[in-house]
């Protein structure tokens, strides 16, 4: 082993990892390792030696169970790293006494004993992570500044703390539970003024057990925290079932202080109430609003009895009383035939300045939307599944919707969607799925970024999408005017290929899928399109048909015309023994190398699935993309479904001895029911 780190040091290694499951020595040629950016070591003896400089390059340094000699020897180490960004000591010897001179450091992340720490110069530090085994008592009582102020008076910067692991003890355990004791919890609720949790989102609570302290925790966090999203308490280990039943019935706090601590044990309440009574409405007004503030709607729905006869009822009722903003409504009815209801809730959001709308209503049925939706102008989000969607020729458009998702959606005209999607601006994300009325599109989106349909399509013009960057394309065969399937398409006269990426300069991820390619090979396809598909990397195409020439040549197109593609994933079908003239033409491909040869220079993962084994286009074209793949890193192929196993090892075999330009090419073989991890 000291021979090998001896070699090592000569060869410019600039990550290494070394783990052993006894105490090794490591030897001085390590420290001669000067190209080192990352380090990982596990179970060693780390002494280095007086001549050592340090590692001018080293990043990142992850340390596990390592020896020191004394504390020294980490702090001269880290000192002597000035480039340091991440460090990581986990149950070291010698690291209980730590002062930190690490300029660039951001992440620290620290287990074990710890007597003082000092974090000397660390502005840029901004993970800290500390926990382990309990600390020194005994020195820790004699220490006249607070240790937490010396602590985090030099990180500035930090934006995420763990603390764990006994680090927060300061007496013997023993002490915890003393009685007679003022709970230091008390103390934070006296002084509740003191406290501003803007923008708490999340709060967890873990190894809760049911003492007051907890109770009113969780009650000043409900009530003081107005930008909380989620509160997740977990119970201690050992309590019993009944123990954690009552913590969550508890409703007898010493001090009710707030107004959600009453609210709140409403809610938790519910499934022990034998009244029939309506619980919201004999609430106080202030905490209905508090309920309705605090909690998600469907929390606060089920705070009433019989929600599951009459839920769009129990629904309007509580947005009925709510007086603030309503930012987020999901529902889903997958039973909805046809609800006045319905059509009322709609009309009450219209003032509730409501940002996020997600509709999924019965399959088979459609709800026509009322246009009393098409007035909630503060949207930025609408997602509708199974609906009729009619906006009326007083609506001027969603200006600050960002994303739609339509499944499902019937629109009253072939046009309607394409004026909802000129009058809203900001559209950034919208997808279309299997919707009617969608088969020609003209797609005026300055602002559209990623772009999702399925379904029957006649034509599709983007004609103003300069910044569209995802794009994918799904669903039926392409159609002619009159519904038959591919009719008329072999008489365009310019190609559809062309029309359709022309105004997509910007793309950066492409999905072909269900046979979109029967739209495309309309026309005469080019060798290149007249545009450069400079941003595109990622490319898939499905159900691709090797022994359709017109097929190929989309794809070859398309290859040809990325000069920066990173990722080809191409599934293929095939139709038996169809051949064209004899020749098959991925043939051609391999006729015209040098066409392709341009474009494959950045070229890193390659996937090729449902593939016919023993068919001579995917032995040609795999040996071609590892012949031509200058950084190709991966290659994965997949048989298709129903081949012999004999016959699947027999293609591996083949394919694994063909050459490969690229050093780090990787050959992955997946069987055909097997996912890619």
């Amino acid at each position: 082993m000291d021979r090998l780190m001896l070699f090592l040091s000569s060869k410019n290694v600039q990550q290494l990892e070394f783990h052993v499951d006894t105490e090794y020595k490591l030897p001085q040629p390590l420290f001669s390792c000067v190209h080192l950016t990352i380090l990982e070591l596990q179970c060693c003896i780390f002494n280095p030696p007086p001549t050592f400089t340090g590692f001018g390059k080293l990043v990142c340094v992850d340390f596990i169970q390592l020896q020191f000699s004394s504390n020294r020897d980490i702090e001269n180490f880290i000192s002597k790293c000035p480039l340091l960004e991440e460090l990581t000591l986990e149950n070291c010897i010698n690291t209980d006494q730590l002062e930190i001179d690490a300029p660039n450091l951001k992440f620290y992340y620290f287990t074990g004993e710890l007597i003082s720490i000092s974090f000397k110069n660390a502005p840029l530090l901004k993970f800290v992570s500390i926990g382990g085994g309990e600390s020194n008592i005994d020195q820790l009582s004699t220490v006249e500044t607070s240790n937490l102020i010396n602590t985090f008076i030099s990180l500035p910067a930090i934006e995420q703390l763990g603390i764990g692991w006994k680090f927060l003890c300061f007496r013997k355990e023993g002490d915890y539970y003393k009685e007679n004791r003022i709970d230091p919890v008390l103390h934070f609720l006296e002084d509740q003024d003191s406290y501003r949790l803007h923008q708490l989102r999340e709060v967890r609570l873990g190894s809760v057990y049911g003492t007051r302290y907890i109770f009113d925790l969780v009650r000043f966090l409900l009530a003081r925290s107005l930008t909380l999203k989620k509160m997740v308490i977990q119970p201690m280990k050992g309590i019993l079932a009944t123990e954690n039943l009552k913590f969550v019935k508890e409703k007898s706090f010493e001090k009710q202080r707030t107004v959600v601590g009453k609210a709140n044990w409403c809610m938790m309440k519910k499934q022990d109430c034998s009244s029939n009574s309506d619980i919201i409405s004999t609430l106080p007004t202030e905490i209905i609003e508090n309920i309705l503030s605090f909690l998600p709607l469907k929390d606060a729905m089920e705070t009433r009895n019989g929600v599951s006869k009459d839920i769009l009822a129990a629904i309007f009722q509580i947005l009925s009383v709510h007086r603030g903003k309503l930012l987020k409504l999901t529902l889903s009815i997958p039973t909805l035939k046809d609800c006045p209801e319905m059509d009322r809730l709609i009309l009450s959001l219209s003032n509730k300045n409501c940002e996020e709308l997600e509709f999924c209503f019965s399959q088979g049925f459609n709800y026509k939307l009322p246009t009393s939706l098409f007035s909630c102008v503060h949207l930025s989000i609408l997602k509708l599944q199974c609906c009729i969607f009619n906006p009326p020729p007083t609506f001027t458009g969603f200006h600050k919707l960002v994303c739609v998702e339509f499944h499902n959606v019937e629109f009253a005209a072939d046009h309607t969607i394409e004026s909802f999607i000129s009058k809203c601006p900001l559209l950034e994300q919208l997808t279309l799925e299997d919707c009617s009325n969608t088969k020609q599109l003209e797609v005026d989106a300055p602002n559209l970024k990623f772009f999702s349909f399925s379904g029957p399509l006649v034509s599709i013009n983007f004609k103003n999408t300069l910044v569209l960057a995802t794009v994918s394309f799904n669903g039926e065969k392409a159609v002619d005017f009159n519904g038959g399937p591919n009719i008329g398409l072999s008489t365009v006269e310019t190609s559809n290929l062309v029309n359709t990426f022309i105004c997509l300069p910007a793309i950066v991820h492409l999905v072909i899928g269900w046979n979109f390619l029967s739209y495309l090979i309309a026309g005469i396809i080019p060798e290149r399109l007249p545009i450069t598909l400079e941003c595109l990397e990622v490319l898939e195409i499905d159900n691709i048909c090797s022994e359709i020439p017109n097929e190929v040549n989309v794809a070859l197109c398309l290859i040809r015309s990325s000069p920066n593609l990173r990722k080809l994933k191409l599934q293929f079908y095939t139709e038996g023994d169809y051949q064209v003239d004899g020749m098959d033409p991925v043939m051609h491909l391999l006729e015209d190398q040098d066409s392709l040869h341009d474009c494959l220079h950045r070229l890193q993962e390659v996937e090729l699935t449902n593939y016919l084994n023993g068919t001579r286009y995917f032995f040609y074209l795999a040996r071609f993309l590892f012949a031509r793949s200058l950084t190709l890193k991966k290659m994965v192929i997949q048989p298709r479904k129903g081949i012999d196993a004999v016959e699947n090892l027999n293609v591996l075999k083949e394919v694994a001895r063909f050459k490969r330009v690229s050093p780090y090419a990787e050959l992955v073989y997946l069987d055909p029911d097997e996912k890619l991890v």
